[in-house]
């Protein structure tokens, strides 16, 4: 039997949403995990994680998913928690709301803590929805909530995983009432599944390393440009090189902000 001969009353799948600091999976950090591995019929394993995301949370992040600093501060870090989650989603196929944000999230983290990423592989609910549902006002999570009479609390990861799982099941059973469908019949009202893309950067965080006039560990003052074009001098502390796309960047503790700052590179206009 291929994979999309096999039925889809015997496939497992997981449920998965993360919250973040930001929208960059390169720049950005995961503050909490939901996922909750399913069938057409039945529920099974979940798993939660609150994530220390090593930096503070922004205050317009913390206005939408309500984690904040405290709910974090004895909490594990990602690399701690990549283990759990590749053991929980190993051998399923992933539903996600817009998996294309989740995915490059889990990629970059994998990638950052120098570990395999396991095979990911995912059905899109914004798609699903849109074709199965297509005189609503918009396919976002909440809307799709009310529209099918689910009580979650949105914006926090396991609630929103376990929507999911309730509109992935509402989907198939609008459309499957005989529950017949293969993986194939999914694919082809869905369209091709979803891979995790390529990871397009790199990371340097060995001590001592140079990148630009700056050293890892060592204290330096910059002159610093903001994207306003406003010009301060900052004492920071470099931890991470990293490049995304054509644009460099480093991960320092800033002594002005008292803070984990990320500084693009070119917006440094002098070292001292």
């Amino acid at each position: 039997m291929t994979f999309f001969q096999q039925e889809l009353a015997k496939t497992s799948f997981c449920a998965l949403d993360l919250e973040t600091t930001g929208i960059n999976p390169a720049l950005h950090m995961i503050v909490e995990v939901g996922i909750v591995r399913f069938t057409m019929n039945s529920e099974g394993e979940i798993l939660h994680r609150m994530v220390n995301p090593g930096m503070k949370i922004p205050e317009e992040v913390i206005g939408i998913h309500g984690i904040t600093d405290d709910m974090v501060a004895g909490a594990p870090q990602i690399g701690d928690v990549l283990g759990d989650i590749f053991r929980m989603i190993d051998g399923s196929i992933l539903v996600i709301h817009n998996p294309d944000f989740d995915l490059a999230f889990l990629k970059w983290a994998y990638h950052r803590g120098n570990k395999p990423a396991p095979p990911m592989l995912a059905v899109d609910t914004v798609r699903l929805s849109r074709r199965a549902w297509p005189g609503l006002c918009d396919h976002r999570l909440e809307t799709l909530c009310e529209h099918l009479r689910l009580d979650y609390r949105h914006h926090r990861a396991l609630d929103d995983a376990r929507a999911c799982m309730d509109v992935f099941r509402s989907v198939a059973r609008l459309e499957d009432p005989d529950r017949r469908w293969t993986l194939g019949d999914l694919a082809g009202y869905h369209g091709s599944f979803v891979r995790s893309k390529r990871i397009r950067g790199k990371r340097i965080s060995t001590p001592g390393q140079r990148s630009m006039g700056l050293q890892l560990g060592k204290t330096a003052t910059i002159t610093y440009r903001d994207q306003d074009g406003a010009f301060t001098i900052r004492s920071i502390q470099p931890r991470e090189f990293i490049t995304v796309g054509n644009n460099d960047f480093v991960l320092a503790y800033c002594n002005l902000r008292g803070d984990i700052r990320y500084f693009r590179m070119d917006r440094i206009k002098a070292i001292n």
